[in-house]
């Protein structure tokens, strides 16, 4: 019975928590949240999406299989633990924004790039600069020496996670 008791509290205390809990919305850079109702959360989450955020994210599956890539690289260049730990988590992190970002395509009925086709990214050194930057990196990287590889190891973590 205490453990029924128990349970039916905690139960109406969840309930009491979630209603009071206010959804906030927030604002543009300079401008103030805002509290939405649950019908304006619901709405603001059914929303649509323009070919813009499509071929966005179209672009950017490639775009974050190049970090993939670069710290792939890691492995057989150098030792240095904490450059193997930075592409360690690279790869992890990476690896699920490339996993969502194909869902939310997917979902939408949208073209799901192959993430190793960088040469089909919509993208220009205006438009995308850390893009270009990291294909210049990628091919750079790809013929550099071990020994220049592991020399540079701030140049570098900060190459791989700019």
């Amino acid at each position: 019975m205490r453990l029924m008791t128990s349970l039916y509290l905690l139960m109406c205390a969840g309930a009491v928590m979630a209603e009071d809990s206010p959804i906030v919305q927030p604002g543009a850079p300079g401008t103030p949240s805002r509290e939405l109702t649950a019908e304006q959360a619901i709405e603001v989450a059914n929303s649509s999406y323009s070919p813009n955020d499509a071929q966005f994210m179209q672009d950017m599956i490639p775009h974050h299989n190049q970090a993939v890539q670069m710290a792939e690289l890691v492995a057989e260049r150098t030792n240095r633990q904490e450059l193997v730990d930075i592409a360690g988590r690279i790869n992890v992190s990476q690896a699920d924004e490339i996993a969502f970002m194909q869902q939310w395509l997917q979902s939408r009925g949208e073209k799901v790039p192959d993430p190793t086709a960088h040469a089909a990214m919509h993208t220009t050194s205006n438009r995308y600069p850390a893009v270009q930057t990291s294909r210049w990196v990628v091919k750079s990287m790809n013929g550099s020496k071990a020994s220049g590889y592991a020399s540079r190891p701030r140049r570098l973590a900060a190459l791989l996670t700019a």
